[in-house]
């Protein structure tokens, strides 16, 4: 066995605690796509640029962050940018077109197609989940609604030590969804339904079964057909496997014993919690898509941003139905097996910004104090004072 590969077993139990994220009716002719996205050459100036700039500097330095993409889109303008390196082992710079994991920031697209259902008539957002699934705990009690605004109580499969111990023996191993819920639901309850605010990968994974089931085909085909298609998306896929990745593309990284070393990849570990993969240029218009509700009835949009702060979960001001808000901004973030994102949106200033970068867990190290970050989170909380002085 070689060194990488004993630290990357190391650092395994850290990732899997925060797998996938601890620490949304309109049609493509709006002209709201990656293409038109392009054609934007305004640049924002260099008097916003340049505190843009310092801010994504510190907080890679100050986290040992190897490599990172970034876009900011506002009416006044747009800045993408690209730091640092797609492996500390190859030392190959990162690109601006280069295709990203997404991570958590999978759950605000399968919830999406959620809602659409239920615009649609095919379910109720107040269904059983015991409707669709058998041997729920609580099955017969909790809604899809409190498994998309993480109310449900379900166990978190990345919680199992059994799936943690699959996972470590075979890194390559290829996971189904039923099968990592089965994984959840093993856990058991964490608390009685409606009753506390705690995130959990499973909630996410059972509602990609339930669109399934009410669709009749893959998840896969539904987030392509309703969200990928519609709103003019080119390089956004729900990814089964790396062979769905296109190279080039960076490498994972996990901080372990003192220095930040890569670790393996595995898609299916997450499924419709985080398995998808895109780029800033496409997030960029997803972020809109999103915290607008442009596919979703308006109604139902109002619902859907109904939140409050979670009891424990990744870093949000409030979570609420798959979306989550940080400084009155509403999107998404994600977090996992050496990558983090973020996709956030402004309405009342119509701006956007997408941050990924290849490292999770990230970690600060003062008078012998070890401090966890999400780094996207940090770094938008700068920027959302930045882009409000601009």
């Amino acid at each position: 066995m070689d060194a990488t590969f004993r630290a990357r077993l190391r650092v395994l139990p850290l990732v899997i605690t925060a797998l996938l994220g601890f620490a949304s009716c309109a049609s493509a002719e709006s002209g709201n796509d990656a293409a038109s996205l392009s054609q934007t050459p305004t640049e924002l100036p260099e008097t916003v640029q340049q505190p843009l700039a310092e801010a994504l500097d510190s907080w890679m330095d100050r986290y040992e962050v190897p490599g990172a993409a970034v876009a900011v889109t506002t009416p006044d303008g747009t800045w993408s940018t690209v730091r640092g390196v797609t492996d500390l082992e190859t030392q190959d710079p990162i690109t601006g077109d280069m295709v990203w994991p997404l991570r958590s920031v999978t759950k605000s697209v399968v919830v999406t197609v959620l809602l659409q259902l239920v615009d649609e008539g095919k379910l109720s957002f107040d269904d059983p989940i015991g409707t669709y699934i058998d041997d729920v705990p609580n099955g017969d009690q909790i809604t899809l609604r409190q498994l998309a605004n993480m109310t449900s109580g379900v166990g978190d499969y990345t919680r199992s030590e059994s799936f943690v111990h699959t996972l470590v023996e075979n890194p390559a191993q290829h996971f189904t969804l039923e099968a990592l819920n089965s994984y959840g639901l093993d856990e058991g309850s964490q608390f009685d339904p409606g009753t506390d605010h705690v995130y959990s990968n499973t909630s996410t994974n059972l509602l990609g079964v339930v669109i399934e089931d009410v669709t009749g085909q893959p998840l896969a085909r539904s987030i392509d057909e309703r969200i990928v298609d519609e709103l003019g998306l080119t390089d956004t896929v729900y990814a089964d496997s790396d062979d769905d990745w296109p190279a080039p593309h960076a490498q994972g990284h996990q901080p372990a014993e003192g220095e930040v070393v890569p670790i393996f990849n595995n898609f299916s570990s997450m499924g419709a919690s985080g398995a998808m993969i895109s780029t800033t240029a496409d997030m960029t218009v997803w972020a809109k898509a999103l915290a607008t509700g442009e596919l979703i009835s308006p109604e139902l949009q109002e619902e859907r941003l109904v939140g409050a702060p979670l009891s424990d979960g990744p870093e949000y001001d409030e979570y609420a139905v798959g979306i989550g808000s940080l400084e009155s901004w509403w999107g998404h973030t994600g977090e996992g097996l050496g990558f983090t994102a973020l996709v956030m949106h402004d309405e009342e200033s119509d701006s956007s910004v997408v941050i990924f970068m290849n490292i999770s867990q990230a970690v600060e190290i003062s008078d012998g104090v070890e401090t966890e970050r999400h780094v996207p989170t940090a770094l938008m909380r700068e920027y959302s004072q930045i882009l409000t002085l601009r």
